[in-house]
């Protein structure tokens, strides 16, 4: 789906050039799963996910939920 979606649409995002609720859709599986569990994926998906990480809205929002699980411990 992601490759279907960054090669018919041109990227860099699923649905073209602009961040939209697809990517959103997808953030928590490539933040939350494939980043942290080293999940191999090909040049172009790993640049994808690249991008969706290096977001000031994904930095924040994964700063936010990291203070949140040391406040809950």
């Amino acid at each position: 789906i992601w490759r279907d979606g960054l090669s018919r649409w041109g990227g860099p995002f699923l649905c073209g050039d602009k961040f939209s609720a697809v990517d959103a859709m997808y953030a928590p599986v490539a933040l939350g799963r494939f980043i942290p569990y080293g999940v191999t994926l090909d040049a172009g998906l790993s640049a994808y996910v690249e991008r969706l990480a290096n977001l000031e809205s994904s930095r924040d929002w994964v700063a936010a939920a990291t203070s949140e699980s040391k406040e809950a411990a």
